[in-house]
């Protein structure tokens, strides 16, 4: 089973990272490990930079869920 959600984790960064290509985004970095955590995906917009999490789920309409106020207060750590 944590395969499958690593795999299907992999595959929802990939996406995104394609999506926002197409859009012109530039991918600068994906997995980038730090102490506390990982950020999915670092890009640059307009000349800021970017740090996107990226959450997959099985079911549509879900993802924004997904992500909780410990995550999001992680995340935004991180990126400092």
């Amino acid at each position: 089973m944590k395969r499958d959600r690593r795999a299907l984790g992999i595959f929802g960064e990939s996406v995104a990272a394609s999506f926002l290509e197409g859009h012109g985004v530039a991918v600068l970095a994906r997995n980038v490990k730090l102490g506390g955590g990982e950020l999915d995906l670092i890009a640059n917009v307009d000349g800021e930079r970017v740090v996107v999490e990226v959450r997959t789920a099985r079911r549509e309409n879900v993802a924004a869920e997904l992500v909780s106020l410990a995550k999001e207060n992680q995340v935004r750590r991180l990126a400092a």
